[in-house]
């Protein structure tokens, strides 16, 4: 069982605003090559805010939102920007050592 199911719904709240602010720009920083580590820090969170305007709004406009489709959508996004990270992480390792 997750931890803001244990936790109750005052603390579901705070989990889902910091996996809003964190997760979603976390995850796809890695894809913008950013060479500053203080830089990427910086642009987490409106990449994050920026990230989950732009799916609220077309799941919105679509007249498809709902929380779960949203939450999922997000969780996707994640997936795919983790994914997307390592894959540059690995092309610029090969690009150095060759």
């Amino acid at each position: 069982m997750g931890l803001a199911a244990v936790a109750g719904a005052p603390w579901r709240a705070i989990f889902a605003l910091l996996f809003v602010l964190i997760c979603p720009g976390a995850s796809l920083v890695g894809v913008l090559g950013l060479r500053d580590r203080l830089t990427e820090l910086v642009v987490i969170a409106p990449l994050s805010l920026a990230l989950v305007t732009l799916t609220s709004g077309s799941l919105f406009y679509g007249h498809a939102w709902s929380l779960n489709t949203e939450f999922g959508l997000l969780l996707g996004l994640c997936t795919v920007g983790l994914i997307l990270s390592q894959f540059g992480r690995v092309v610029r390792q090969r690009g150095i050592d060759d």
